[in-house]
């Protein structure tokens, strides 16, 4: 495999490690530590949506060579893992907030929505944590020129 191929390769994972890395480890942690928690947390979310478009594209791009091709597929697979488990994420969010609308006590209320929060983000948090180990894996394939080969 040719240097130019292998980083091309490289590239869509680098994106999706990008993608893990600022926007479902550093800026949640950074939301939380400020005054501006929903705000921060959607900027993440789109700017993750974004960078997810931008792979499923590469992974669209036909004209590449068979190695690179399939290295794109490979991180297209893993993003659409993160699309998933938002909405995995979000459903559980949302009978979290339907069930706490019908609830007449107030402090019944914000006992539900303290319990529905932490829930909802286990399905992205244990994605985020099994697709990194899955691109570390396919990320090393590749600088050793080979195709991915995992099936998840």
């Amino acid at each position: 495999m040719n240097e130019p191929q292998q980083k091309q390769a490289l590239l869509g994972h680098h994106i999706l490690m990008t993608n893990l890395s600022l926007f479902h480890l550093l800026l949640p942690i950074l939301a939380f530590s400020s005054s501006y928690i929903k705000e921060v947390l959607l900027v993440s979310l789109v700017a993750s949506l974004v960078l997810i478009i931008f792979i499923a594209k590469g992974a669209k791009n036909d004209d590449k060579p068979e190695f690179v091709s399939k290295h794109w597929q490979m991180a297209w697979r893993r993003a659409r893992y993160l699309v998933i488990s938002y909405v995995v994420s979000a459903s559980v969010m949302g009978l979290g907030l339907l069930i706490t609308a019908t609830q007449t006590d107030p402090q019944m209320k914000k006992i539900l929505l303290t319990t529905f929060i932490p829930v909802a983000t286990i399905p992205t948090l244990a994605t985020v944590i099994l697709v990194l180990v899955l691109q570390t894996m396919t990320i090393a394939r590749a600088k050793q020129g080979l195709v991915p080969n995992n099936k998840i």
